[in-house]
């Protein structure tokens, strides 16, 4: 057997030769029922994966072969391997050049490798700022909301720089379902990043019920105008479940100003949404319909 040319070894170390060998003498039958054989056992084996895709392009049989390839690299990438996963698809991508599906599964995951360098980058930002603490997101929390909003608009708004220095600036707050987060009788300028949860804005109407007018989900800003304009609250805002926002108020924004080298693309990128001006347009308009 070809194994022996390459000296003794483990039993494992045996059974991989074994499997190079069926490759080497074209026998892909035995090769794919000892690869499938190893991923029932160990479904995330992402090496074993890989070669059943090289195995199935060897056969032509190209569209099972693409698949096995991109199991195995999300299979790297839910590890945090996103490099070897990026790695993997490049390969199949060698073997199938041109194909708009491969390049596709490449730009996405390239993407999720650099929202994963991001997150890790701000954590790094945060906590040299000393703001993982009492009454701050602990590093746990920040990577779990961050994997909800790390897709929303307020990445995109601001570099990673500005967005360290503001989430590195805010306190974390909980509310109940129901439970009032904001109204115009508020005296506390404060604006709010939604990180968990929904908000909704509604205007009081007379026998003390209700109407929404707009509600918020994760990676929306509001309050906005409250901090940097001091606006009063255009609506009442309440907790619609159980809500998790990071708010930044006076003392925050103070700090992540100071020293800040672009302080207006900070103050611009926490305008961007809008979110405020929406609101009270929309409360205009519904006085206006009474």
């Amino acid at each position: 057997m070809l194994k022996k040319w390459f000296g003794g070894g483990s039993k494992d170390g045996e059974d991989r030769l074994e499997i190079e060998d069926l490759f080497v003498l074209e026998r892909f039958d035995e090769a794919e029922s000892r690869l499938r054989e190893r991923l029932r056992i160990h479904p995330e084996d992402a090496r074993s994966r890989q070669r059943l895709g090289e195995l199935y392009l060897l056969q032509g049989r190209s569209q099972e072969g693409q698949e096995e390839f991109g199991q195995a690299a999300e299979t790297y990438a839910r590890a945090g391997f996103h490099d070897r996963a990026v790695a993997v698809l490049r390969q199949l991508q060698r073997r199938m050049p041109g194909d708009p599906g491969v390049a596709a599964r490449i730009r996405r995951l390239e993407e999720v490798r650099r929202l994963s360098q991001l997150g890790e980058q701000l954590v790094s930002i945060i906590e040299k700022s000393g703001s993982l603490g009492s009454e701050r997101p602990s590093r746990l929390e920040f990577e779990r909301f961050w994997q909800e909003f790390r897709t929303t608009p307020l990445v995109d708004a601001l570099d990673p720089s500005q967005l360290g220095r503001f989430l590195g600036a805010t306190r974390i707050q909980r509310y109940e379902d129901g439970e009032e987060v904001a109204s115009p009788e508020s005296s506390t300028p404060r604006l709010l990043l939604v990180v968990a949860g929904v908000l909704s804005a509604s205007v009081r109407r007379e026998g003390r019920t209700e109407a929404e007018v707009r509600r918020f989900t994760v990676g929306d800003l509001v309050g906005e105008k409250v901090l940097l304009e001091r606006w009063h609250w255009p609506a009442v805002y309440r907790a619609v479940e159980s809500s998790t926002v990071l708010f930044l108020d006076m003392e925050g924004l103070e700090r992540a100003l100071l020293g800040n080298p672009d302080p207006r693309a900070l103050i611009n990128g926490l305008r961007s949404q809008g979110n405020d001006g929406n609101v009270a347009l929309a409360v205009r308009k519904l006085a206006g319909r009474r």
